[in-house]
């Protein structure tokens, strides 16, 4: 990972602890936020509800007095309806007053509408039914009515007669619309409506837009949630009306005005739009100096570490391949100026050091070239006075090898403490050697090879292999006329080494089984070099090669891309 991306993520984990109490402080607002809007919701459905109760109750006060009426307890029906008929313009949202026999049969009765009567016996209703069936003051269902057709809800009484007997109902007729406009506040919309609900689940109020929903059953999903509940209460629902999420506080009919349901539901969208914009703008906010703090980490980065930390691998990149001269850049001001001297002095004393190493290796490398060509001087010398002409033969390969060796040293190259073989120019000389001690005006030697660094091992492995390879290609293939050919490539992973001469290989030839003292040795050596002896034959030549693993020489390498710290 490069350091700018390491600096990137250091500037988020310093953002991490910011954007946690950003989270925690968000989902404390919106549960307290959640706690609100409950307690809000409940207590408009309480208030709510307190209104409707005192509209029932001056109802129940209206028909209480009516039934301690000796007119009405007496079945004076003309007395009756005169007084029915004054007192009702005086009561806004009623539409009608009556009183009924204990038949059931209506005796006395005034409406708004004017219709005269004759008036319809109410025994069917809920309201009449409950009313007898309990004795007590009773808010009834949602009706249309029978003479006006103008959705209402009742209001009932029973009432004793002068004997203090069964005398009858007393009812009241309310207008919904009237209710309804009762209820009606500013605040009410689509993302605050209110509910009245009665009994049996049909909708008597709704704001906004009553007139759509009067009549219709209030969602038998929710209405299953809330008509068993004891106490006020809150719940959460998508209304099946409109869609709109809402946070609904409500009194239940076992705890609402006359047995009526009572809800308010606040829009959950529009009531955290506010804590939604609060958090939009924190987000931004965050997102913003996370975009900034990039932004510096990016130019500082690029400014104050990235380009000194380049120069500073840019020159131990040059210092690897051997380039000691190269400095880096020195500054008192910053860390890396700083550091950059101290590789530049070390970088000075190890440029000694190395000098130093070189001039000893130079020295040793003469020193055993000498003595190598000695010790083949004094082999050659011995096998000119030798009797033994087998021996004699012997003894010039063992110097041949030993010159080989010595021609190693010779082409040894150091440089800033490292050892290296050119081995083109070795494999000319040694080829020059060769022909000299072995070949007559009539042989040849011809060198194809490439410019290659090897180490002084595989060298003088390499050596000892050619010298041995050469020498048998002149003792088998055609002697002092031969003519030898030698070919040497390289590439980033293997090299090759072949000498091709002519002449054909003894049948079944296999240089693993061969007991000839000189290919036995070039197997082995090979086996060290890492490769294999191979023997192949083409148009009448034999070409002997060994391909091995290319290691070069310790710390010399081709020119590498410098690395960077992006």
């Amino acid at each position: 990972m490069s350091l700018r991306r390491r600096l990137f993520l250091l500037g988020g984990l310093t953002l991490l602890p910011v954007i946690g109490l950003l989270a925690y402080d968000q989902i404390d607002l919106r549960q307290n936020r959640e706690r609100e809007l409950h307690a809000t919701a409940t207590d408009l459905a309480r208030d709510l509800a307190q209104e409707l109760q005192r509209i029932i109750e001056g109802g129940h006060n209206v028909l209480f007095a009516l039934a301690q009426m000796p007119e009405i307890r007496g079945g004076d029906g003309v007395a009756c309806s005169n007084i029915v008929s004054r007192l009702l313009p005086s009561y806004e949202g009623f539409l009608t007053i009556a009183a009924t026999r204990p038949d059931g049969s209506v005796f006395c009765a005034a409406d708004k509408a004017g219709s005269g009567g004759p008036y319809p016996s109410p025994v069917d209703r809920y309201y009449y039914q409950q009313a007898v069936r309990t004795g007590a003051f009773t808010v009834g269902r949602f009706v249309r009515g029978r003479v006006s057709q103008t959705p209402g809800v009742h209001m009932a009484i029973p009432y004793a007669g002068l004997d203090e007997s069964h005398g009858g109902v007393i009812f009241a007729s309310i207008s919904l619309d009237w209710l309804a406009e009762k209820m009606q506040r500013a605040s009410w919309s689509e993302d605050r409506a209110i509910s009245i609900v009665d009994s049996g689940g049909t909708i008597l109020v709704r704001q906004p837009k009553h007139a759509e929903f009067v009549g219709q059953p209030f969602p038998p999903e929710l209405w299953e949630r809330v008509r068993a509940a004891t106490v006020p209460g809150v719940f959460d629902a998508v209304s099946p009306f409109d869609g709109v999420d809402r946070i609904v506080g409500f009194v239940p009919p076992a705890a609402g005005p006359g047995g009526l349901y009572v809800g308010v539901g606040l829009g959950r969208e529009a009531a955290f739009a506010p804590l939604n914009l609060a958090s939009l703008r924190a987000i931004v906010g965050v997102a913003l100096a996370a975009a900034l703090s990039a932004i510096l980490a990016h130019f500082a980065g690029k400014r104050l570490l990235q380009r000194p930390l380049e120069d500073l691998l840019r020159v131990t990149h040059r210092w690897r391949k051997g380039d000691f001269d190269v400095r880096a850049p020195e500054s008192s001001r910053t860390e890396f100026g700083q550091l950059g001297a101290a590789f530049n002095s070390l970088a000075g004393e190890l440029q000694q050091a190395m000098r130093h190493k070189d001039d000893l290796l130079r020295e040793l490398s003469h020193r055993v070239m000498n003595s190598l060509m000695s010790i083949s001087g004094v082999i050659r010398l011995q096998a000119r006075k030798t009797s033994s002409q087998e021996a004699a033969e012997q003894l010039v390969q063992a110097a041949n090898r030993v010159n080989s060796l010595a021609l190693v040293y010779r082409q040894m190259h150091v440089s800033d403490g490292i050892e290296m073989v050119e081995i083109s120019t070795f494999l000319h000389e040694l080829c020059a050697d060769i022909g000299k001690s072995l070949l007559g005006p009539e042989g040849a030697c011809y060198v194809d090879a490439e410019k290659t660094h090897l180490s002084p091992r595989q060298a003088s492995l390499l050596a000892i292999i050619t010298n041995e390879l050469m020498t048998n290609a002149v003792k088998h293939g055609g002697g002092a006329t031969a003519k030898l050919h030698v070919r040497f490539d390289s590439d980033a992973q293997h090299s090759i080494l072949a000498v091709r001469n002519s002449g054909r290989l003894p049948p079944g030839f296999d240089p693993a089984t061969a007991e000839g003292f000189g290919v036995a040795m070039v197997s082995r050596l090979a086996g060290e070099l890492g490769g294999q002896l191979q023997a192949s034959e083409q148009q009448g030549e034999i070409e002997f090669s060994v391909r091995f693993p290319h290691i070069p020489a310790q710390g010399w390498a081709p020119d590498e891309p410098t690395a960077t710290a992006a």
